[in-house]
């Protein structure tokens, strides 16, 4: 492949300019053409900006939905060690009330004439 020099890249554009002039293509036509192109190309790159814009803001409103939902779990771990902790604690206290009045019910009745009756 040889390099183009410059008399052969003026005969391309001369013969592309005859080309147009055969279609009845105008220089102003062209321009106009040119100018639609380059608006259509602004617009696109618009969108594509906008489009951008819009996934990274997704994005990052997933990354704050997870950073809270680790924030739940963690939490929500936390009451269910508490309620588990609560739950062992009251059958703990149930099972020690259970061993009072079971001990209480062994005890010999002592109830006396010397003892100070409560129900008055």
């Amino acid at each position: 492949m040889t390099a183009m020099n410059f008399a052969e890249m003026l005969q391309m554009i001369q013969g592309l300019r005859d080309q147009l002039e055969t279609l009845g293509v105008t220089p102003q036509g062209l321009w106009i053409a040119l100018g639609v192109a380059f608006v259509l190309f602004v617009f696109s790159l618009r969108e594509v900006a906008s489009w951008y814009l819009r996934v990274n803001q997704v994005r990052s409103e997933v990354r704050a939905l997870r950073a809270e939902l680790m924030t739940v779990q963690k939490t929500l771990e936390e009451v269910r060690g508490f309620l588990q902790a609560g739950a062992a604690a009251d059958e703990a206290t149930e099972k020690a009330d259970k061993a009072e009045t079971e001990s209480d019910s062994r005890k010999p009745d002592s109830s006396g004439s010397h003892r100070f009756r409560f129900d008055h």
